[in-house]
């Protein structure tokens, strides 16, 4: 049994996601930096990094159930 299905829809879910992930987060660093020093969006910026990088497998597995 071949792997690629899997592999193919892992990639369209992923090169659907990340558009979403990256502008809700882009959204709310905009909204954190007007507010001021006092939560610091670096650490958002790091969280959508991370969450760009990531493999979506489980939000994947939530479309398919």
């Amino acid at each position: 049994m071949s792997a690629e299905p899997a592999r193919l829809y892992l990639e369209k879910y992923r090169s659907q996601a990340n558009p979403l992930w990256e502008e809700y987060l882009s959204t709310k660093i905009a909204q954190r930096k007007k507010v001021g020093d006092f939560f610091n969006a670096t650490l958002l910026e790091r969280f959508l990094q991370l969450g760009l990088r990531g493999k979506k497998l489980r939000g994947a597995l939530v479309c398919l159930g």
